[in-house]
This record gives structure tokens, C-alpha cells and sequence, in this order.
């Protein structure tokens, strides 16, 4: 009798353990899975709803940064400062981010051009409280889609986000989006990408340095501005605008670069 007691009082204690390991493991996973970013350039704060989470769950709001982010991947092929036209056949899209804060109120915006070097199509949007990540995957999301509506089956992608780079690259080698998406924040937005690159017929990914991509950083700060700023337009219809005169000058400094 006493030792069928012994037996029991000791499946009592494994359980407890097992619950408090599968509690502890919980925890890491929500802290790993919900409140951590593995990108080098995601040093970001909790926001409002985030802050929240950790209070009820009891949790401090330092535990966020109890993995050490990792080192900024390096993007293969070479890296450029100044734009390039891309190849006969082929539009470039170029995107790029603002953001107010990380996360915090934020664009994004883009520009394809022809191998001319001439503008066809713009755009740029507020996106609304997103990270620094979420916005660079939203630009080039949105631009995919515009050139799969528009006709555009040859495309060059080209961003100054070298993680972004990299990781457009290795879904265009094949690679399932479970094996390159590191941030909850971005796995939806990844897989979107993933599905959409399917529906172009050549595309081709570049990284350029900030101070080459200067048009579509104008765009995305103009979509940082304000809630409800939204283009997506023919850049015919757009370039009478006087609200583009800062745009305009971007892109003719670009066509000087390449003349």
C-alpha cells in the first residue's frame, strides 16, 4: 500500500514538472514568436496593443530583448550606389519604406522604369502602424501586384534593404517561405510575395545603396505623411502635378547618372 503511494505521489511530481516544462516552453515561444524580431535593423519598441499583451501575461517589457539580434546578411552579387537602367526588355521597379517610428506610422512607395531610363508607373501609400520590415515587404508586395495588373512579365526588383533582397532571392530560387521569414510580423506578407512572384515570367533583384534609390524614397515618405495619402497612377498623368516637382528632379538626377 505505502509503496503504490510512493508510485502515485511520484506521477504527481512528473506532472508537475512536465507542466511547468511545457509552461516554461510556452512562454519562450510567445516571447520568440510574438514579441521578437531577429532582423539587425528591428531595434523596435513594444507598441500600445504589444505592451498590453506583456502585462497580462505578466511579463517585463525588457524580455523582448533577451535574444541577440543577428548580423545584417550580406546580399550576393554586387551592390551599387548609383541607379542603373535595366536590361532591354526588362522594367525596374524600385521600392522603398518611411516609417515614423518602429514600429510606428508608416509609407511605402515605388517607381518603374523602362530601359529608357522613362518613368511609367508610380506609387505610394500610408500603410499605417507597421515595423520597418513590414513596410520594405508591403513596397514590394504592392509593387508585384501592379506590375502583374499592368502587364509587366519582365521585372527587374530592385531595394536598398539588403535583408529584403536577400530574401526576394530565395524564394526566386525556390525556396519555401518557412525557410527564409524569421519575424512573425512579416510571415503573411511573405507568402503573399511567395504566390505573386509566380505570376512573373522573368524577374531579376538587384540591392542598391540609399543614396541610389532616392526616387522611391520620396514616394514612401510622401505616403508617411498622411492617413489617407494613396497614388497608384500612369507617371503621364502624374508629372503635372506640382506636388511631384521634388520627384521630378530625383529622376532626372538619376537619368544625368546614367547619361
Amino acid at each position: 500500500m505505502e509503496y503504490l503511494e510512493r508510485e502515485k505521489w511520484s506521477d504527481l511530481q512528473r506532472k508537475i514538472i512536465k507542466s511547468k516544462d511545457v509552461w516554461k516552453r510556452t512562454i519562450r515561444q510567445i516571447r520568440e514568436s510574438i514579441l521578437v524580431e531577429n532582423w539587425a535593423e528591428e531595434d523596435w519598441k513594444t507598441s500600445e496593443e504589444e505592451t498590453e499583451i506583456l502585462k497580462r501575461l505578466n511579463l517585463e517589457q525588457g524580455m523582448i530583448y533577451h535574444q541577440k539580434a543577428e548580423q545584417r546578411q550580406p546580399t550576393t552579387g554586387q551592390s551599387h550606389a548609383v541607379y542603373h537602367k535595366p536590361p532591354e526588355g526588362f522594367i525596374k521597379l524600385n521600392f522603398d519604406r518611411a516609417a515614423k517610428g518602429n514600429p510606428g506610422p508608416a509609407g511605402f512607395g515605388g517607381v518603374f522604369r523602362n530601359n529608357q531610363g522613362e518613368v511609367e508607373w508610380i506609387y505610394a501609400e500610408h500603410g499605417g502602424t507597421m515595423s520597418n520590415n513590414e513596410e520594405e515587404f508591403m513596397a514590394v508586395y504592392q509593387g508585384l501586384k501592379i506590375a502583374i495588373r499592368n502587364g509587366y512579365r519582365k521585372i527587374e526588383i530592385e531595394g536598398d534593404s539588403a535583408l529584403l533582397i536577400s530574401t526576394i532571392r530565395k524564394l526566386i530560387q525556390g525556396k519555401q517561405w518557412e525557410k527564409v521569414v524569421k519575424s512573425w510580423r512579416t510571415v503573411s506578407i511573405v507568402q503573399e510575395i511567395e504566390e505573386t512572384l509566380k505570376g512573373i515570367e522573368y524577374k531579376i533583384t538587384s540591392h542598391i545603396k540609399r543614396e541610389g534609390n532616392k526616387p522611391a524614397d520620396c514616394l514612401a515618405n510622401w505616403g508617411s505623411k498622411e492617413s489617407m495619402a494613396k497614388v497608384d497612377d500612369n507617371w503621364v498623368n502624374q508629372a503635372v502635378m506640382t506636388r511631384w516637382d521634388g520627384l521630378k528632379q530625383l529622376i532626372e538626377n538619376d537619368n544625368y547618372e546614367n547619361a
